[in-house]
């Protein structure tokens, strides 16, 4: 096997990947690193991972962005051409490599389900990975768990749970409609996930309350703010006696939630 490293500026003999996450051309980093060729050339000891694709060109299964800024830089890159078993998302793991987004780019474009799922309730709610996929795994927004077990990068990420999502996602959609922008906010959803999370939490009630005093709604800070201010929406011109005290028992049953999954 030839493990020489190699240089080109025949850019035209490599093939991306099908699956490799997005190259995002129009980033501060990515530009850096334009400039950073420019300046010092592509470094040899960076080299790009490739395999022959069996149609005389070479797949690049290792150094995508480094690849792409090397032709914006019109720099000769540096390769070395091996025969091995690894997959790209094996190559791509570890510190400072891919992050959870270019794992879910990577498995959309790969078909797999799971990832073709979460990506499109981020589209149609604006609501972020990370609370997506807590959704999906089973907790609350944000719970960031479900990156923690590996099952995310090597594409075996299961969705549990598809009601908890579709009622934040109801949520959201509706209080957009009504002129709350940010609805989609991190804050905000990982607030409305641990108030749907209470049995007496009345999904209904709360948007009748939203609509009909929309003028009350403002910007939080925190998750803790918006809890607060969701129980002020929800009890908003209700008699004393009808009033539910929901911030305290969503943190409370948020926080039991928590515990044993760590006690586990």
């Amino acid at each position: 096997m030839d493990l020489t490293v190699k240089s080109t500026k025949k850019y035209d003999i490599f093939d991306l990947h099908h699956i490799n996450r997005d190259v995002y051309e129009n980033t501060k980093d990515f530009k850096e690193l334009v400039s950073s060729m420019m300046a010092v050339g592509f470094l040899p000891e960076c080299h790009i991972n490739c395999v022959k694709n069996g149609g005389g060109k070479l797949k690049i299964k290792q150094g995508h962005n480094r690849f792409r800024a090397a032709q914006a830089a019109n720099v000769p890159v540096f390769y070395m051409v091996a025969k091995d078993i690894a997959s790209i998302h094996h190559l791509e793991s570890g510190p400072g490599k891919w992050k959870p987004k270019d794992y879910l780019s990577s498995y959309v474009k790969d078909g797999v389900v799971a990832y073709q799922t979460i990506k499109t309730y981020m589209e149609r709610t604006g609501i972020s990975l990370n609370c997506t996929a807590s959704m999906f795994y089973g907790q609350g927004a944000g719970s960031s768990n479900w990156s923690k077990d590996g099952t995310f990068k090597s594409g075996d990420f299961k969705i549990k749970n598809f009601i908890h999502p579709n009622i934040i996602a109801d949520l959201v959609l509706f209080l957009k409609t009504i002129g709350i922008n940010w609805a989609a906010e991190t804050p905000v959803v990982s607030a409305l996930s641990k108030m749907v999370f209470l049995n007496i939490f009345d999904s209904d009630r709360f948007k009748s309350k939203a609509k009909a005093h929309k003028h009350i709604i403002e910007k939080q800070r925190t998750v803790s703010g918006y809890l607060n201010h969701i129980e002020e929406i929800y009890n908003y011109h209700v008699k004393a006696k009808s009033k539910e005290n929901l911030a305290f028992l969503a943190q409370q049953a948020s926080d039991g939630r928590m515990n044993k999954i760590f006690n586990k």
